[in-house]
């Protein structure tokens, strides 16, 4: 479960310029990162998502969420991992 300390998830991105995938130290919103990589002009073909980055390095296939082509940034939500 998420806490409230967490503001964000760890991110995966694959970077179509460099053809790699990039991951970072920083929890991010998927919706920010994706407009933080677009204002630094990097194209990325993907974002995954995971709830640990224990989860990534354990089993990279764990992600918890992908966002492409056909599933925007944009229709995620926290939900799942309200309290309530």
């Amino acid at each position: 479960m998420k806490t409230t300390e967490s503001k964000g998830f760890f991110c995966v991105v694959y970077d179509k310029g460099t053809k790699k995938t990039v991951w970072y130290n920083k929890v991010w919103e998927p919706a920010k990162l994706a407009s933080y990589l677009s204002g630094k002009n990097k194209e990325w073909l993907w974002i995954k998502i995971y709830i640990q980055k224990q989860d990534y390095f354990s089993n990279p296939d764990s992600y918890h969420q992908i966002f492409d082509q056909d599933n925007p940034v944009t229709k995620f939500n926290y939900k799942p991992f309200s309290k309530n």
